[in-house]
């Protein structure tokens, strides 16, 4: 969440470009974050059987730090679903941005635009179009 976060912020407020070195490091601070916090909680932690748990998880955390192909993994989830976020706001803003039915004039202009399409002669519009693509 924090990587995908990231490439928002950078791409939408920022106007960074994408960096994947900027985010595996990020990857790596962030694992080594939640290492820290899991080496914390052994301070508190009273059973063994937690506390072998507790340092499973410290040194999985670390080991995953230090894992490029994981965090080369991350970025791209990340990356994915960064840009399924950005496109579906772009996409609600678009939508948002004009609406015909909200438009009392867009009603009122409703028969003459439908006069003038009627009067469109399609086969000379194609003819005159011919060859242009």
């Amino acid at each position: 969440m924090a990587v995908k976060n990231r490439i928002i912020v950078d791409a939408a407020r920022d106007h960074l470009d994408y960096d994947d070195g900027a985010l595996a490091g990020l990857v790596h601070v962030e694992f080594d974050h939640l290492a820290d916090q899991a080496e914390r909680l052994l301070k508190v932690t009273r059973t063994e059987r937690n506390r072998a748990v507790q340092e499973g998880l410290t040194e999985g955390l670390r080991q995953a730090s230090m894992d490029g192909e994981l965090i080369s993994n991350i970025i791209d989830e990340a990356r994915e679903l960064a840009w399924s976020e950005i496109g579906t706001a772009i996409i609600g803003k678009l939508r948002d941005a004009y609406m015909p039915a909200a438009d009392p004039q867009y009603q009122k202009d409703r028969e003459t635009r439908l006069r003038e399409l009627r009067t469109i002669n399609f086969a000379e519009l194609q003819a005159a179009n011919e060859g242009e693509y």
